[in-house]
């Protein structure tokens, strides 16, 4: 079923359509808790690399699509390229900006400003 839905969406969009990394993405998540490790990688490899182009860095739907893929990597003995996708994610958790001073609003006062 998610193949099809996969397909339905290259159908719909195009084949070049960043929006297909998520559903990508989720044909490589059920294929690797089937148990076909073969073709979760193709779709899991495929989907985060189209949710990068497509989210970027500050989304946490790519975000945790990285840390799922970095286990995958692990289970079946790419420690190096699990190690690549923790720190994609690492990387990103170190960054501040913004959206995480939301509700502070002094950090944003001049002195005298009161």
């Amino acid at each position: 079923m998610l193949k099809d839905a996969v397909e339905l969406s290259i159908s719909n969009f195009g084949k070049e359509n960043p929006k297909l990394g998520y559903p990508e993405y989720v044909l490589g998540f059920g294929y690797w808790h089937c148990g076909d490790w073969g073709r979760a990688a193709e779709w899991l490899d495929r989907g985060t690399t189209r949710m990068k182009a497509d989210f970027g860095w500050d989304r946490s739907l790519y975000l945790n699509a990285m840390r799922q893929y970095s286990r995958f990597l692990r289970e079946s003995g790419q420690p190096e390229a699990a190690v690549n996708a923790e720190t994609v994610v690492n990387q990103a958790n170190a960054l501040v900006d913004a959206r995480t001073l939301i509700g502070t609003t002094e950090g944003f006062r001049s002195p005298g400003s009161r």
